[in-house]
């Protein structure tokens, strides 16, 4: 689909720096006793929302089209000093939304009244997300100046929607409370637009709905929302905040009835019009190169990985977005010649490279994991923001990511895991599959290390596997790194037991091996790490606390959790009992399971051999962790420090 185009055509503020100026005019009002109002409904907030309002009206122009007109009209309070943090403003715009009669004022208290200043000087500039080349999007900048405690701003502008399937969501919360907060869409009477709310605060929404002669009004309206803040490693946005999802279903013009979006078959066939018409033929080049990666090799199979692979390895992802450009793929033999492109563009020549020798292969377009909703819940644009390519072999559908440099064959990019895909079959059939998640085994790192005690030194010797995602990361980390940047990389990674110690990596194999085994090969020594006491000595076999710093405070961190993949760490550490000594005292370990994460550790002796070996083993079964298992989470951490603070004593046989 779009690399992001879509979510970005839909926010609609921006927190960038432009210079503004002011012209003065007077303005009366009581400010302090409205700041007295709203300091103390919403105590301890920097500001705050006095309303946040969209008035959509949706008419049929000349031509049948709808066409979908915004007044956006907000008024933000700040309570305190820190209201220069919000003086930055920004409204985004594309070829698909034009914006005008942007219209910001701030008030700035003056005794009982008001001064306002109208903001003059707005300045446009084009907005590049992060991996654009280029980008039709753009925003108009601007500055409130002069903000104090008690001041005000309002914010009025037309927008104007030009692409029906693109419209619309509105966000009844934001980054400061929300007192008043009303999204209101007049329509022709006949007109039907289907509706779904998502967010934490539900309940707090009022719909109501009307008819006005030849019109229909629904109106949403909500009061006193809370702020909402982003939390370390917490889900993304729209997992919480409350917000709307609008698509027109159908209505009439002249008669005649008319579809948008009623489903996910008038999805499909919107979305059928911006493939059917390419890669019709594929350049004799294209088709070679195909015939020469796939010679030899038996089944669809090899043959569907060596051209993915080919893919991943000499396209480089760059994305390229203009109007609807940012939705319709380039011909196969474009992205060939350039050697880059974006997500569609590498959907694009997986798909002619693959049918080109003669198997089947499908544009597929699906939403990445930030976005909590698919096809089934609300078909529209809105969910979706990645194009991919699959491939049916024989038993289940394999989803093939030309973006996803390194990512082995038969495993999907992590950030679609378990979304809903949409697979076009042919112009008119389609099918709806979940991506499927890859397991906590498949992502498994072991570490496995064997020390000596050489009076207050240890030494050891290690070597660390890493399969799945893991080594996927660490591999292309590690390679886009400088010497000297590696070197200070591995001392941190590697590092055990205290500041002491010095590692030192022997050997890396697996750099360019898709999903792994990544294996380091390691040595290090630590000094002043054991205590010695008389004919005793104390070792704390814990040489890295792994997750002893995770606890989750409860009364800051609310928000669920998200992880980048499930996973499991297994880190076993075996002892050689120093010469002379004897195990005098071994820790209990302890073991703490539930369905979404655990922690077992293991220690015990091992006399046949005058070791000991120490296992400490991690699982996180989870993609999202809901904020009740927090408290549990907590218990685990808490219950792993007990262990970790444990020593093992050696005592001289001989004294």
């Amino acid at each position: 689909m779009t690399d992001g185009k879509l979510s970005r055509l839909m926010k609609k503020y921006y927190l960038n720096f432009v210079c503004g100026s002011i012209a003065m005019v007077a303005f009366a009002s009581t400010g302090q006793t409205e700041l007295a109002i709203y300091a103390e409904k919403f105590p301890n907030e920097n500001g705050a929302f006095i309303k946040k309002d969209e008035i959509v009206e949706i008419s049929v122009d000349k031509s049948g089209r709808p066409v979908i007109a915004i007044e956006h009209d907000e008024e933000r309070i700040f309570l305190n000093d820190n209201c220069k943090l919000y003086s930055k403003e920004s409204i985004g715009f594309s070829a698909f939304n034009k914006v005008e009669d942007v219209n910001p004022v701030v008030y700035i208290p003056n005794g009982d009244k008001f001064k306002s200043s109208r903001i003059t000087e707005i300045i446009e500039e084009e907005d590049l997300s992060g991996d654009s080349f280029y980008d039709d999007n753009r925003t108009m900048n601007f500055l409130y100046t002069g903000l104090v405690k008690g001041a005000k701003t309002s914010l009025t502008y037309r927008e104007v929607i030009t692409e029906p399937h693109f419209f619309g969501s509105f966000y009844f919360s934001s980054y400061l409370p929300v007192a008043s907060s009303k999204y209101q869409i007049k329509t022709p009477a006949d007109m039907e637009i289907v509706f779904k709310l998502f967010g934490n605060e539900q309940e707090k929404i009022i719909y109501k709905v009307e008819t006005v002669g030849k019109y229909k009004i629904h109106t949403w309206e909500g009061k006193d929302l809370k702020k909402y803040d982003l939390e370390t490693n917490s889900v993304g946005i729209r997992e919480f905040a409350t917000h709307l999802q609008v698509r027109i279903g159908r209505y009439s013009y002249q008669g005649e009835t008319k579809y948008i979006l009623r489903d996910v078959d008038d999805l499909y066939e919107y979305y059928t019009g911006f493939v059917k018409d390419i890669n019709k033929n594929t350049s004799p080049d294209l088709r070679k190169l195909a015939d020469s990666l796939t010679a030899g090799l038996s089944g669809p199979s090899e043959k569907v990985k060596a051209i993915l692979y080919w893919v991943q390895d000499n396209i480089k992802y760059v994305a390229f977005e203009d109007g609807l450009g940012g939705f319709i793929p380039r011909e196969a033999d474009l992205v060939y010649k350039r050697k880059f492109g974006d997500c569609k563009d590498m959907t694009s020549i997986l798909y002619a490279m693959i049918n080109s020798v003669g198997i089947p292969a499908y544009y597929t377009w699906i939403g990445t994991r930030d976005i909590p909703y698919g096809y089934s819940q609300f078909p529209s644009p809105t969910v979706d923001n990645h194009m991919i390519c699959s491939f049916y072999d024989g038993e289940k559908y394999v989803f093939l990511d030309g973006t996803g440099k390194g990512i082995p064959y038969g495993m999907t990019t992590s950030f679609i895991q378990g979304k809903e895909a949409l697979i076009g079959i042919n112009e008119h059939k389609y099918e709806l599959v979940e991506v499927p998640v890859v397991e906590q085994e498949a992502n498994a790192t072991v570490d496995t290390v064997f020390i000596e005690i050489k009076d207050e030194l240890v030494t050891g010797h290690a070597e660390v596997n890493y399969v799945g995602y893991n080594a996927i990361f660490l591999a292309s980390e590690v390679k886009s790194m400088s010497p000297a940047n590696k070197e200070m990389f591995y001392e941190q990674a590697f590092k055990k037991g205290n500041n002491k110690c010095k590692t030192q990596v022997d050997e890396v194999r697996g750099l360019d091996r898709r999903g792994g085994p990544l294996v380091f090969d390691y040595s290090f020594e630590i000094a002043d790490y054991v205590r010695k006491n008389g004919d005793e000595l104390y070792l704390n076999p814990f040489l890295k606390k792994y997750r002893s710093r995770d606890n989750i405070d409860l009364k800051l961190e609310l928000l669920d959790k998200q992880n980048v993949f499930k996973e499991e760490n297994r880190n076993v550490v075996f002892i050689q009992v120093p010469e002379g000594y004897k195990v005098d005292y071994l820790p209990e370990g302890f073991t703490y399971n539930q369905d979404k994460f655990g922690c077992d550790v293991l220690i015990r002796s091992m006399e046949d051999k005058n070791m000991i070996e120490v296992q400490t083993y991690f699982y996180y079964n989870y993609l999202i962790l809901e904020s009740e298992h927090f408290p549990d989470w907590n218990e685990m951490i808490k219950k792993l420090n007990n262990v970790y603070s444990e020593l093992i004593i050696f005592k001289k046989e001989n004294p």
